[in-house]
């Protein structure tokens, strides 16, 4: 389920550089609606994943940090510690600060309404 994840954050990253790369000469929303699928898809995995034992990258820098800052928190692998719950939650607040700032550029670059029209 880590690799899922991480597959999931790798997504949603990949695919908004692929949209900020190609918004600007874009003809048509087909242009970049692969990006948008990726972007989805990864938001899906992220939401999707069980609590996981050890997270890496971004969330487990937060774990990391969370655990020395509050060192008599201890972690439980069960996805009930602070560490786990704010990686997860800080995970999932970041894919929604990234959809949000895409229905935005995709909104300018093609009418008011496109994103709402393409979820």
């Amino acid at each position: 389920m880590v690799a899922e994840v991480l597959a999931g954050i790798a997504l949603v990253s990949s695919a908004v550089k692929g949209i900020k790369k190609s918004i600007d000469t874009a003809k048509d929303i087909k242009d970049i609606a692969g990006s948008i699928d990726d972007l989805l898809t990864g938001a899906e995995q992220v939401e999707k994943k069980a609590t996981v034992v050890q997270k890496k990258g971004r969330a487990g820098q937060w774990q990391n940090f969370l655990r020395l800052r509050f060192s008599s928190v201890k972690e439980t692998g069960d996805g009930t510690s602070l560490q786990e719950v704010a990686a997860e939650v800080i995970e999932k607040k970041q894919v929604e600060r990234e959809i949000a700032q895409m229905r935005m550029v995709v909104n300018k670059k093609f009418g008011r309404n496109t994103w709402n029209d393409i979820i």
